[in-house]
């Protein structure tokens, strides 16, 4: 079996590749597919990397705070604009997936769809 190794597509001509490549596994698979999945993983990272300095924002509030009433209030901000936070992502995440789908399945159809003109009669 062949080996491969992981690389992080690094310009056009990669994400060329890569569509081949997927394409050759799964004709019905293209750069539509392709550009999509790596829209809604760059998404996903830009999302948790935010998440992740704010937790250590709240982190470094929580060990400068000076009462209990201090602390309260820092982990209620926190709680309450990370539940806001995480609703916002997933609504941007379905939307994104949703788009995906539908140019997935636009890409996949549009060339088998018949036409009602195209029977003689």
């Amino acid at each position: 079996m062949k080996t491969t190794t992981k690389t992080k597509p690094s310009s056009q001509k990669d994400l060329n590749d890569l569509a081949a490549q997927v394409a050759a596994i799964n004709p019905m698979a293209g750069a539509v597919c392709i550009a999509s999945w790596l829209e809604i993983m760059t998404e996903g990272t830009r999302f948790a990397s935010e998440r992740f300095q704010r937790n250590l924002e709240v982190q470094r509030a929580l060990l400068a705070s000076k009462s209990v009433e201090e602390i309260m209030s820092v982990q209620a901000e926190f709680y309450r604009s990370a539940i806001e936070q995480y609703v916002n992502e997933v609504n941007r995440l379905a939307d994104l997936v949703s788009k995906a789908t539908a140019a997935a399945t636009e890409e996949a159809t549009a060339s088998r769809a018949r036409r009602y003109d195209d029977i003689p009669l």
